[in-house]
């Protein structure tokens, strides 16, 4: 598409990006009506961690506690734990825990969000509005197929990020929960996309069919996961781990495949490109960016019962990486016009 037809996406992506603003907004408002329990488990309800004087600890939880209910419902009854309405502040709830071959009973008070908890989650909705905002102004700034995905990935990025606002039916959640979870696979599969044409189009993706291989492994895994959220099968340790595993190899498999292209372009690039296209620019956005992120994971992995200082804030920096492909994907596309 020339840039003549591409901006007559103008318009439908200034919608959206309101849609999303006004969506991201709610979302921002509903924090406040969140609760706050201060335990952490290890995916398969096995508590991990417990903080002190949190309502989990007052409650008498402890690491190592297996949750086996809460509220009178199995932790392993998906359907039934998606029907039932969140936690309200204040509200008591019963958990039942295995501990030591042992069943035991603790009535647990959910809290308010701590305030550095609150700054946490208000600081996701800020990225997301900067993914939606940087691709949005990179394709009318420059409407070029480049931004457009750009734009897309934005979309996409800040859907999941924003979350929205909090549903009393358990239909609309299920339904709206669907929405996001694809919406964040497409966003990692557009993402790979648009650093493997930029700056210049890589030979894997000269022909046709390469674009659908790109996107097929997103497909699958967005309709199992589709699958799994509408079926709701009973949550135990296989099906769990199963999907957690699916997940993590997408999400490694698709980060991976950017960063190696990302690279690619950067080492085949000589000095001078490097500036004009903006993969300068990427390149530090993406070390800035993803790199305390990166080392926390790696924390996570070698000792997972390392409490890193100010953890929870280090993901934030993400921020700065829908700014630095912005910057870089119109620096990059108004120096090949110029070419």
């Amino acid at each position: 598409m020339h840039t003549s037809e591409l901006s007559r996406y103008k318009t439908p992506l200034l919608v959206v990006a309101v849609v999303l603003m006004v969506w991201g907004a709610l979302g921002a408002l509903d924090i406040r009506h969140q609760t706050y329990t201060g335990y952490v488990t290890d995916g398969n309800n096995t508590i991990t961690r417990v903080t002190d004087g949190s309502p989990a600890d007052v409650a008498g939880l402890e690491t190592g506690d297996y949750i086996r209910s809460i509220g009178g419902i199995a932790v392993e009854d998906l359907r039934a734990a998606v029907q039932r309405s969140r936690p309200e502040i204040n509200e008591v709830r019963k958990f039942e825990v295995e501990r030591d071959g042992r069943t035991m009973s603790f009535d647990l008070a959910y809290a308010g969000l701590p305030m550095s908890t609150a700054l946490v989650r208000y600081g996701v909705v800020l990225v997301g509005f900067l993914f939606l905002v940087c691709g949005a102004w990179a394709f009318l700034k420059v409407p070029t197929k480049r931004t457009m995905l750009l734009s897309v990935l934005g979309i996409a990025f800040s859907a999941g990020l924003t979350a929205g606002p909090y549903f009393t039916s358990a239909t609309v959640r299920t339904a709206v929960g669907d929405v996001i979870l694809l919406m964040i696979i497409v966003g990692f599969a557009v993402l790979t996309h648009f650093l493997l044409v930029f700056p210049k189009t890589k030979r894997t993706l000269e022909q046709r069919k390469m674009t659908w291989a790109v996107y097929s492994p997103a497909a699958v895994v967005g309709c199992l996961s589709v699958w799994f959220l509408v079926a709701q099968p009973t949550a135990t340790s296989a099906v769990n781990i199963f999907f957690r595993a699916l997940f993590a190899l997408f999400v490694v498999v698709y980060f991976g495949t950017s960063l190696i292209a990302l690279i690619h372009s950067y080492v085949r690039a000589d000095a001078r490109d490097r500036v004009t296209t903006g993969l300068n620019l990427l390149l530090v956005g993406a070390v800035v960016g993803l790199g305390p992120s990166l080392v926390l994971s790696l924390v996570g992995l070698i000792a997972p019962h390392v409490v890193v200082p100010g953890a929870q804030f280090l993901p934030l920096g993400i921020g700065v990486l829908p700014v630095a492909l912005a910057l870089a994907a119109v620096r990059g596309e108004r120096s090949a016009q110029v070419a």
